[in-house]
């Protein structure tokens, strides 16, 4: 490619070096300069999965940082995400419809250390919510209608999160001969299960203007956002408060499938205080779909 990314000397930050045309040399800019906390530990290997968004990933701590590298769109942000174990090696290896990112990940499973070889499971899009899969370290049954999957050996003892049919079910243990029963005698044909993942998203310090100037340094508190979102379902808006709203679905009238995904924009009432610094968080805790495009806060600031 045109570019070649590394890390620096002492391998806590990572930097992508090009040839810039109008300094006329090579420049060496640091990508990890807006979130310096994330390398810091040291990376120890990088993988870089260049379908379908051009993301780089990085073992940090027995964790795995990522972030998308597109110059030319000038997009750039760094997300963490953990595993529920420790990460030992990453590669990215081209497959049927993309780059697939595998990893080695060590896991204890009743008390014994085990290796395992897994994958990130391609983007969920224009899919059927059963079909969602949101979990680490899962697997899928499909077939006639049951309440119990047997052989999930490599989650013995672990509780784990379950779609069942588009539906979220509450938190179950594996048993230690790995067969999962499904709470409250429910049956399905579809499930989707796996160890718990929790996504969240907290934006940065929402900018605003009071009537002598910049609010800057100013107390403020959010009163409502609009959010704008992709086939999503279950994501949460929270507070400064603590309090957390769901994002609402259409109503009733005008949805076809009242478990239908959401796309458009919704808007959320929030209830900050004005202790808060204007800062908004996005959560995901349940193993469905999410994506949001776009995002405007309403806030309101101290004279």
């Amino acid at each position: 490619g045109s570019s070649r990314v590394h890390c620096g000397r002492f391998d806590k930050t990572i930097n992508d070096l090009y040839y810039d045309l109008q300094v006329n040399s090579l420049v060496n800019p640091e990508l990890s300069v807006t979130a310096e906390h994330l390398a810091y530990p040291g990376v120890k290997e990088l993988a870089f999965q260049q379908q379908p968004h051009r993301r780089l990933f990085a073992i940090v701590n027995g964790d795995l940082i990522s972030t998308t590298i597109n110059r030319f769109e000038k997009v750039s942000g760094f997300s963490h995400h953990s595993v529920s174990g420790q990460i030992i090696s990453i590669t990215s290896v081209p497959g049927e419809k993309q780059d697939d990112l595998w990893m080695v990940v060590r896991r204890t499973v009743n008390n014994v250390q085990k290796q395992y070889v897994e994958t990130i499971d391609p983007d969920f899009l224009r899919g059927d919510v059963e079909d969602a899969f949101f979990s680490d370290c899962g697997g899928t049954y499909e077939g006639t209608d049951t309440n119990t999957v047997t052989g999930a050996t490599w989650l013995a003892g672990k509780t784990v999160t379950i779609l069942a049919d588009g539906k979220v079910l509450p938190p179950t243990a594996v048993s230690g001969a790995g067969v999962l029963t499904l709470p409250n005698a429910v049956k399905a044909g579809v499930i989707q299960f796996g160890l718990p993942i929790q996504a969240k998203v907290r934006l940065l310090r929402a900018p605003a203007q009071s009537t002598d100037g910049t609010a800057f340094g100013r107390r403020m508190r959010i009163v409502g956002a609009d959010a704008d979102v992709y086939e999503t379902k279950g994501l949460k808006i929270v507070s400064n408060r603590g309090k957390t709203d769901l994002l609402k679905e259409a109503p009733a009238s005008v949805r076809e499938d009242p478990g239908e995904l959401i796309t458009g924009t919704r808007r959320v009432m929030v209830d900050g205080s004005w202790t808060s610094e204007g800062v908004l968080e996005f959560l995901m805790d349940d193993p469905l779909p999410g994506t949001i495009r776009a995002v405007n806060v309403y806030v309101e600031t101290e004279d």
